[in-house]
Parts: C-alpha cells; structure tokens; sequence
C-alpha cells in the first residue's frame, strides 16, 4: 500500500482518546502515515484536542477538525472517513476514541491491506479477533504462529477496522441518514455497513485481536470489551 491514511472519531472523552491515540502513536508505521481526527462539540473539546496534539510529531502529517453542528456519532465518523477519502489514499483506517489498538495492528493492516486489495469478496478489514482466534478460555492450544493467521467472517466488526478508498466510496455513498438510536434501516452506522451495505462481502479478522475497546463511559454506545489475552499487553 502506498498512501494510507488512519483516522478516528472523538467527542467528550479525553481520558480514552489519550489512550487511543497513544497506542497507535507508539507503532513505527505511524510515522509515514496522516492521521486525521474529526471531534464533536462538547464541554470537553478542548481537552480533547489537547490529548490528540501531544502526539502530533509522531506522525508524518495529522489534520484535527472540530465538526459543526449537534453531536452524531454517525456524523463525525462520516466526517472523519470523508477528510480521508478526499486525500485520495489507497487504504483508509477507522479508529474510534475508545479502541486501543495493539502494538502491532498498523503493521497488521498494511498487510491485509495489500493481501486483500484485489479480493472483490472483501469489504474491509478488522483488528476485532476472528470468533474461532484463541483465547485462553477457548479450550484449546495456540497454534504455532496463530498471531499471524486471519480468516474472513460474513460481517462487519466497528471496533479498529479499514477499507479500501474505492469500497470506501461506496460505504459513504450509502451512508446511514438516520440518528445514532433510531429505529428502522436507517439507524446506527455499523447497522447499516453490516446489514445494507456489505451484500455478503467478507471481513478479514486477526485470529489473536488487535484490538480492544475500553468505552464504558460517556459515549453514544457503552461497554467495554477487555479480552483476556491480548497481544498488545
């Protein structure tokens, strides 16, 4: 892949964005990427942008936008993917404020990215574990060289994921019109690119995740999923 852009969503957690950032700052391919953060209003953005900023020099270009208009989680991320796609790049990655990406997961994407760049069954990738990846609950052994095996799943999974700048187009095109929590087709964004978008497209998903999400406070949709064995501990 030679252009990838990675962006992320935000709005009144700058305890989770700190985190969130910083742990893709800490990866050597963010140097040679743009990094590209869309932020609702709130109370806190000042905060916010703050946390984002200190790792401003990690990156080889980083753009931060506040967005206009009442707080959406589907409109700051359409916000966030559109800023990217106008960069014209060949990959784009989406991480929102409460995902903390594992130690390797831009070196995972980057080759997923030019794995799968030709596959037309493939919408997009995930950094989410894949639902037969170890874990050690899982009743069995590792395999030998499971961190570096994937598989694909007739699904989409929001939690660290990227496409492509062609399928991201569609994806925009189609974008959901409706409020974070409203009822029908029209409602929250991965509702929408999991059911009305992705017309049996596969997901590429990492045996062992590259990915976790901490939001348990604060956000439009709550819950953390702590895993318990995760490569980027």
């Amino acid at each position: 892949m030679e252009k990838i852009v990675i962006t992320s969503s935000h709005y009144r957690r700058p305890q989770y964005t700190a985190k969130s950032v910083a742990a893709i700052a800490s990866q050597p391919e963010a140097s040679s990427l743009h990094y590209i953060a869309s932020i609702d209003r709130s109370d806190r953005q000042d905060e916010v942008i703050a946390a984002i900023e200190q790792y401003r020099s990690s990156f080889k270009e980083m753009t931060i936008s506040v967005r206009d208009g009442n707080p959406s989680c589907n409109d700051n991320i359409k916000q966030a993917l559109t800023h990217a796609l106008n960069l014209n790049p060949d990959f784009v990655i989406m991480v929102e404020d409460d995902i903390i990406l594992g130690h390797d997961a831009l070196a995972y994407f980057i080759k997923q990215a030019e794995d799968y760049k030709d596959n037309k069954e493939v919408l997009t990738i995930s950094a989410w574990r894949h639902f037969d990846g170890w874990l050690p609950e899982c009743g069995r052994e590792l395999r030998e060289n499971e961190e570096k095996e994937v598989g694909i799943i007739s699904f989409f999974t929001a939690w660290g994921w990227g496409t492509w700048s062609n399928r991201l187009e569609e994806i925009l095109d189609k974008w959901t019109t409706g409020n974070d929590h409203e009822d029908g087709n029209q409602k929250s964004w991965d509702y929408v690119l999991s059911y009305l978008i992705r017309e049996n497209r596969g997901e590429v998903h990492p045996m062992i995740s590259r990915a976790i999400n901490i939001g348990d406070e604060d956000g439009t949709h709550r819950g953390s999923v702590p895993l318990s064995h995760w490569i980027g501990n």
